[in-house]
């Protein structure tokens, strides 16, 4: 089963399903399998929602990086990560005030077939959730294979 920690205070294990945890990493071994084919198969546990993986992601790279991004008085934050101009999948965190968008992305100006090079961005994976005055998350929207002029603010 899917566990959260309490290694950051301000955000408890036991806190309403509306808000982020921590996940616990260790709790997700056994998650990763290979199938009979030779094929990696992942089994996501369906009580783990988007802004516990964001908090997560924020915290293993720094508790610092997970206060700023939660900080109500810090009203923009970007993390990037990714290839970017190597034709491979980007990976962003991004936060508008109250709003937040996670995303994976290939930039296809940079495609390695020449024949799928256009000027675009295509999210394989694009979600965008509310945050409320009380710290509760709401999922506004979430997309597949959508497709976005290469300005990341036409995302939006």
């Amino acid at each position: 089963t899917m566990t959260f920690t309490d290694e950051y205070e301000p955000l408890p294990s036991t806190g309403p399903p509306d808000r982020p945890h921590i996940i616990e990493i260790a709790g997700l071994k056994g998650y990763d399998y290979e199938d009979d084919d030779g094929l990696w198969r992942v089994n996501h546990p369906r009580q783990v929602m988007i802004w516990d993986v964001i908090a997560t992601v924020l915290f293993k790279i720094s508790p610092g990086t997970l206060e700023q991004f939660l900080n109500p008085e810090v009203e923009y934050f970007k993390l990037m990560c990714g290839p970017f101009d190597k034709g491979g999948c980007d990976f962003i965190i991004w936060r508008k005030n109250q709003e937040v968008l996670v995303g994976h992305y290939v930039d296809l100006v940079f495609h390695k077939n020449p024949a799928r090079r256009y000027d675009c961005l295509e999210w394989d994976y694009l979600v965008r959730c509310d945050v409320g005055d009380d710290g509760a998350w709401k999922l506004k929207r979430a997309a597949f294979c959508h497709y976005t002029p290469r300005n990341m603010e036409s995302v939006w």
